[in-house]
């Protein structure tokens, strides 16, 4: 993926979790593919905002930023299907986590 793709089809996917949404708007999905990635945090999510990894145990997501929470959600977002690494690092996600629906999808691909 790039970062400077749209994000809206597989062969277009944008690089990182963050720039995918910056782009996401209410009730959107962003699709994570396998891969690590290494976010510069915290992703902030818009309200009912979805990331939906697509393989649980390959899509591996790591703070750039230790000291800082990862993400940032609002009402209606909903993580599924994504490990969360950082060896000897507490991991912080601040979410109210609820199920979405999911009208558009963003693609990304890490690496």
């Amino acid at each position: 993926g790039n970062d400077s793709n749209t994000g809206l089809l597989n062969n277009d996917a944008k690089k990182t979790i963050k720039a995918a949404a910056a782009l996401a708007l209410p009730g959107d999905t962003i699709k994570v593919f396998p891969g690590t990635y290494v976010e510069n945090n915290p992703i902030v999510l818009s309200k009912d905002v979805s990331v939906e990894g697509t393989e649980l145990r390959n899509c591996l997501v790591s703070p750039q930023n230790t000291g800082l929470d990862l993400f940032h959600v609002n009402n209606g977002c909903h993580l599924t299907d994504l490990s969360f690494i950082k060896i000897g690092v507490l991991i912080k996600v601040r979410c109210q986590l609820f199920s979405c629906p999911s009208l558009r999808f963003s693609e990304i691909n890490g690496s």
